[in-house]
């Protein structure tokens, strides 16, 4: 009897310990599937705007394959050809602004041209040529050479004092020969990029040191630009750190501190900040009519050419306000204007949903990437085209102050077109492969 009681409680135990390995076996197999489903929605948490959860944190350091990217593995990661779209769409800008370029620089009463047109051309076929190149370039090289070429930028443009041109009274080029080179405009990609490079590294973007490490990256290009002069790029790249930095996982708590923080010394910029032509601007923009043959007869007559352009236009080469020169700058900061006047609503809405298919290509572009760096690259640089088309437009139709901002792949100037097309040949070269490291 005592044998059977010890074999009953042996078997009992034996039991006991076969449903606590079973309970401990399953137990593991739902921390191990627990596991890959957060580690499924982190990744696709990367489509959303913290790319590496917490802010503060280095993103996916295990997903990643190595320093600031992400590891593709499994099969060979699959082509994208989106940058084809991306380049047909530029140049379907490109040549819209070529044709009504050479409409003002061409006055077909009295026979002048000045030849704008015909060497816009040719810095477009450079662009696209360019713009290829971009595409193809390694993706890793921009990441490690961003700091040297950070710091090239910032040389040319504090060599601009001593060994730029002036004209138009600031000294914002230099001359090589026939050709004018603005380093304002590739700074602009530099500046991104090592901005992006800094966010991307997710290092204390939950602490105010993080928050300004931007700033302190885009003031020296930024201060050395404001003093050739030219403040416009100034202002258009302010939204354009802000968009990257939210994107980057910033707590928003920090943007409403700088907001009331701009609010409080917007009064004092404006009286010492400013020169007395920035100020006249302003005025003007707010009191047209204060003084229409001075600092506003610009902004009134680009009003007049594209109200006079009408539903279908003028017709190209027939605009009165472009043709009689009564448009300054119609060629270069006023294109807008001419393409209003001589096109018409119709081709001025169809150029504008040309570069709104632009800019959302792009933000497709950032929404597929998920790589943080060439994420935020591109975001940066979305947010740059579309602060440069808001003035741009917005200056034409008297909507925002005359600043001196060209309109993207349309206003005439080689620097500003290549770099244009250098630009979106980065968002290009991340389109290709989204997933590729950098």
């Amino acid at each position: 009897m005592a044998t059977r009681v010890r074999q009953d409680r042996h078997r009992a135990g034996g039991r006991g310990l076969a449903r606590l390995d079973c309970g401990l076996a399953a137990r593991a197999r739902r921390r191990r599937r627990a596991a890959r489903v957060l580690r499924a929605r982190r990744g696709d948490r990367l489509g959303g705007r913290r790319l590496g959860g917490r802010a503060g944190r280095r993103p996916h350091a295990a997903a990643r394959g190595g320093a600031g990217g992400c590891a593709v593995s499994g099969a060979r990661e699959r082509t994208s050809w989106s940058w084809l779209w991306l380049g047909a769409l530029a140049l379907a800008v490109t040549a819209i602004g070529v044709a009504y370029i050479t409409s003002a620089s061409w006055n077909p009463r009295t026979g002048r041209y000045d030849g704008f047109g015909r060497r816009q051309l040719a810095f477009g076929c450079v662009g696209l040529l360019v713009y290829v190149v971009m595409v193809h370039l390694p993706r890793r090289w921009w990441n490690r050479h961003a700091e040297w070429l950070y710091l090239g930028v910032l040389a040319l443009l504090a060599g601009l004092p001593f060994a730029g041109m002036l004209a138009n009274g600031a000294r914002s080029w230099y001359a090589l020969g026939p050709v004018k080179f603005q380093p304002a405009e590739p700074m602009k990609i530099v500046l991104v990029v090592a901005i992006a490079k800094r966010l991307a590294s997710g290092r204390g973007l939950d602490r105010w040191s993080g928050f300004f490490a931007p700033w302190a990256i885009a003031l020296p290009p930024l201060a050395l630009v404001a003093l050739q002069p030219d403040l416009g790029t100034v202002l258009v790249f302010v939204p354009t750190i802000l968009c990257m930095a939210f994107v980057a996982g910033v707590p928003l708590r920090r943007f409403a501190w700088l907001a009331v923080a701009a609010a409080v010394l917007a009064p004092t910029a404006f009286v010492y900040g400013l020169a007395p032509y920035q100020r006249a601007r302003l005025l003007v923009f707010l009191h047209p009519e204060s003084d229409p043959l001075g600092a506003g007869f610009q902004p009134m007559q680009s009003r007049i050419a594209i109200g006079a352009g009408g539903l279908w236009g003028a017709g190209w080469g027939q605009g009165s306000q472009t043709q009689l020169d009564y448009l300054p700058d119609s060629h270069t900061d006023f294109i807008f204007s001419v393409v209003g006047e001589e096109g018409g609503f119709v081709v001025a809405g169809l150029l504008l949903l040309l570069l709104l298919a632009l800019l959302l290509s792009c933000l497709e572009v950032a929404w597929r990437t998920r790589e943080p760096f060439g994420r935020l690259v591109v975001v940066g640089l979305a947010a740059l085209f579309a602060g440069q088309i808001l003035v741009n437009v917005g200056m034409t139709m008297g909507l925002a102050p005359v600043t001196g901002i060209t309109l993207p792949l349309l206003s005439y100037g080689g620097s500003s077109l290549v770099t244009c097309w250098a630009a979106l040949g980065l968002v290009g070269n991340v389109a290709r492969r989204p997933g590729r490291s950098w």
